[in-house]
């Protein structure tokens, strides 16, 4: 999508390169659904910015891993990092796929952005911001006080230039529009709070069950690269195999998707083009999320150093073990969710289950819950488990799981 520029060699440390891959290639996928859901075509500059941008790095990394690859040790543990700039490529080129088509004017007027607010798990939205909103004024960590719950402020766009991952201590200004991630209910939350309306139009019987599906596939593509990085995070082989799993169940989704949509009288054309070519980007993104852990798969223990990136990226990972505090509830009554925390999955009994739909299970001292965070909720979860209490439940983990090898 992005053309590309001259290429030089820069030392810049390795660690660096995969967090900002990571952050990069996340804001790329969220800036693409805005782009197309919200029918946002300005978005595009810095979509191809920040395409080009993972290119450059994606490059230097490889030229840095060449230059230090000295014997078959080094060569097996750059197995794992050829594998995650693999991944981030398609993450990213699907997200690039995304947009063009905001880029050709293939924009979707089906209520997508009603029905996202009521039943994705995670999503994107764009906010205005008036004079009189309790927003207005206020530094994004002055916002994120105000609301009590957790989201992400991805970028904000201030007359015609845009501010991507922008500071907690930016203020916000009248008249900025600011574009946001996080859980449903918390965006629910903060829209009920601010008194701001939901748009979108009524939604055709046809229609909704089309875009419930999409809402699924959607939800199931970016769970699948949360669950690529866990497993990158923990080692787990026995998550791998759940990934293959959920792969299948993407793929079979897809196809039932395309074949509903071609066989709709109520669409146009140019929506059948768009659903069917993003259902496709979707597919794409799970297909990345199998590349991030070829390695895994083939036995292969990934570079150390990959861990400590997704230990600093903007959207974390974390495992914790359940306390005698916790013990007895479930997840639900957890209310993590509020503080911007999602569990991936939980192990119990030594078994790894994904979560859903376990949300209602009761949890038993011992029991370990992979959590996924944005980094604004670090202090609570610190109040939880602290960084050291953490890091001894992973090595556990990575112990376990290739001495039964």
């Amino acid at each position: 999508m992005g053309q590309r520029g001259k290429v030089s060699y820069k030392p810049i440390p390795a660690k660096d390169i995969l967090k900002e891959i990571k952050n990069l290639s996340e804001l790329m996928v969220n800036l693409s659904y805005c782009s197309i859901f919200l029918g946002d075509k300005d978005l595009l500059k810095e979509i191809h910015y920040i395409e080009n941008r993972i290119d450059e790095l994606k490059s230097i990394l490889i030229m840095q891993s060449a230059l230090a690859t000295r014997d078959r040790w080094d060569a097996e543990r750059l197995v794992s990092i050829l594998d995650y700039l693999i991944g981030v490529d398609k993450l990213s080129d699907a997200a690039g796929d995304i947009a063009l088509l905001a880029e050709m004017g293939l924009f979707i007027d089906i209520g997508l952005e009603d029905l996202f607010l009521s039943t994705s798990t995670t999503l994107v939205y764009s906010l205005k911001i008036d004079e009189k909103s309790i927003l207005a004024n206020r530094s994004i960590g002055e916002i994120y006080d105000t609301i009590g719950e957790i989201f992400d402020v991805i970028a904000i766009r201030r007359d015609k230039e845009y501010y991507l991952s922008p500071k907690k201590n930016m203020v916000i200004k009248p008249g900025d529009v600011l574009f946001i991630t996080g859980l449903a209910e918390n965006i629910r939350t903060l829209l009920s709070k601010i008194g701001k309306e939901r748009r979108g139009r009524a939604i055709k019987k046809i229609e909704e069950g089309i875009i419930d599906l999409l809402v699924n596939i959607k939800d199931i593509s970016e769970f699948m690269v949360d669950l690529a990085y866990s497993i990158l995070f923990t080692h787990s082989k026995e998550l791998a195999e759940e990934l293959k799993s959920i792969e299948e169940t993407l793929d079979r989704f897809t196809y039932e998707f395309k074949l509903m949509v071609m066989e709709s009288d109520d669409l146009k054309n140019e929506e059948k083009l768009s659903l069917v070519s993003i259902a496709d980007a979707c597919e794409r993104i799970g297909d990345a999320a199998m590349d991030l852990t070829y390695s895994i798969r083939e036995g292969l223990e990934p570079h150390p150093i990959i861990e400590e990136a997704i230990e600093e990226s903007d959207e974390r990972l974390a495992l914790i073990k359940v306390t005698n505090k916790m013990k007895g509830k479930t997840i639900d009554e957890l209310e993590l969710d509020k503080m911007g925390i999602e569990i991936l999955a939980m192990k119990k009994g030594g078994n790894w289950l994904i979560v859903p739909p376990t949300t209602g299970m009761s949890l038993k001292e011992g029991d370990i819950l992979l959590l996924r965070y944005f980094s604004e909720a670090e202090e609570y979860l610190s109040k939880i488990a602290s960084e050291e209490e953490r890091e001894e439940v992973r090595r556990d983990i990575q112990r376990i799981e290739w001495r039964e090898e």
